[in-house]
């Protein structure tokens, strides 16, 4: 896999816990509002060059992210997007349900 740094994203952010909404209540205003807000930045990254995307994949904003930019790979402008899981060091083991993505 070859990355080039220069057009490379990171996503980081909140657990669901620390968000004043649940993200469980995929209907709700907020919850739209910032999957709409997660996309566009991904679409303007993409539209100015950025074609890798590195996601810690904790459960929250991380993995909102990387929903939303599995979303726009469908899109066969976006098909050559690169999504890369990043863990903490080699023999890394998620523990317990981290919500993983469907």
């Amino acid at each position: 896999m070859n990355i080039d740094k220069y057009h490379t994203v990171c996503f980081s952010g909140y657990r669901p816990e620390k968000f004043s909404f649940s993200l469980d209540d995929k209907t709700s205003a907020e919850y739209k509002c910032l999957c709409e807000n997660i996309n566009e930045a991904i679409i303007e990254a993409l539209e100015l060059g950025y074609n890798a995307f590195l996601c810690g994949m904790a459960r929250g904003f991380d993995l909102l992210c990387a929903q939303e930019v599995l979303e726009i790979r469908k899109r066969k402008k976006y098909r050559d997007t690169q999504l890369i899981a990043v863990l903490p060091y080699g023999n890394h083991r998620f523990r317990g349900a981290w919500g993983g993505i469907a």
